[in-house]
């Protein structure tokens, strides 16, 4: 298993992650805030679930 790399700027710190119980197969998608959170969960769902849900 790799070594996390821990990502830190003024508004964002990724070692909150660190103690996170991952299971095996998790994938983890992280956008900065601000630059289309909620574009990448929609993406994300219709990846996943095919449909917009409406």
């Amino acid at each position: 298993m790799a070594t996390p790399v821990r990502y830190r700027s003024a508004e964002e710190d990724s070692g909150r992650w660190l103690a996170f119980p991952f299971r095996r197969g998790d994938i983890v998608i992280s956008t900065r805030s601000k630059s289309g959170t909620t574009w990448m969960q929609m993406i994300c769902a219709l990846l996943i679930f095919q449909t917009a849900g409406r």
